[in-house]
């Protein structure tokens, strides 16, 4: 009988490490760690993401990069910030068409969270290339902002 509870003590103090583990990675950073793959201006990372984040914004930014993936260009057209941007967007949005894209980093500040994606690119000549999106915090969540992209 002494066996058995000391059994049910160690499983119920696992059972609870383990709950308290997953809520305080739930509320803490959503990147871990980034690693550099290279000493460019820009350079490439490969990040380690906390797999309890919140993956609603991420859903939000994937929705637009699947819109743009499947020729929808008109998709980033409310994330713009200004006519120059719209022009330059639409027209690099129909010469070089995502393909594939990979979460990068991810970083909140105050109100503000960015998420930056790699896409890679048809016709691109230079591999994979940076995607922002960038979200304000409203009272109802996140609101997706503005999108910006290098070619």
């Amino acid at each position: 009988m002494k066996r058995i509870t000391i059994i049910a003590s160690v499983l119920g103090l696992l059972v609870f490490i383990c709950l308290a583990v997953i809520v305080f990675q739930k509320d803490s950073r959503p990147t871990i760690v980034c690693i550099p793959l290279d000493d460019g201006i820009r350079p490439k990372t490969y990040c380690v993401l906390n797999p309890f984040r919140s993956r609603d914004e991420e859903a939000i930014a994937e929705r637009v990069l699947e819109e743009l993936k499947n020729g929808n260009i008109d998709a980033v057209l409310p994330y713009c910030r200004d006519n120059t941007d719209k022009e330059r967007y639409l027209e690099n949005e129909v010469n070089y068409r995502i393909i594939s894209w990979r979460v990068a980093e991810i970083n909140i500040s105050g109100d503000e969270l960015r998420i930056q994606y790699w896409v890679l690119r048809s016709n691109y000549p230079w591999g994979e290339e940076e995607v922002r999106f960038f979200f304000n915090r409203t009272s109802k969540g996140w609101a997706l902002q503005t999108y910006t992209a290098i070619y």
